[in-house]
């Protein structure tokens, strides 16, 4: 949704139609009275992002040198914002 949100006399609103993960958004808003419209604010940014995708299953091999385990993945869809962290679990 690109342009103008209905008039209202809301402090909130939620954009969640036609949001693309990944795209850098810029709202502004200003109110109004009997006396019209007054400035809009300052303008802030937000970039859209949803939770990274699951990755595939990892794959395992013996490590000859340490005889540890070796854990390799690939880096799954991060849905509009960089992969920070993972976390590694060892089911029994």
């Amino acid at each position: 949704m690109i342009g103008l949100a209905p008039a209202s006399t809301a402090s909130e609103v939620i954009v969640s139609s036609g949001v693309i993960p990944g795209t850098l958004y810029a709202f502004r808003v200003r109110a109004m009275n009997i006396f019209g419209w007054g400035p809009y604010s300052l303008v802030t940014y937000i970039q859209a992002a949803h939770q990274p995708a699951a990755p595939l299953a990892p794959t395992t091999s013996i490590d000859a040198a340490t005889g540890g385990v070796a854990i390799a993945w690939i880096a799954p869809d991060a849905s509009g914002d960089p992969i920070t962290a993972y976390k590694i679990e060892i089911l029994n």
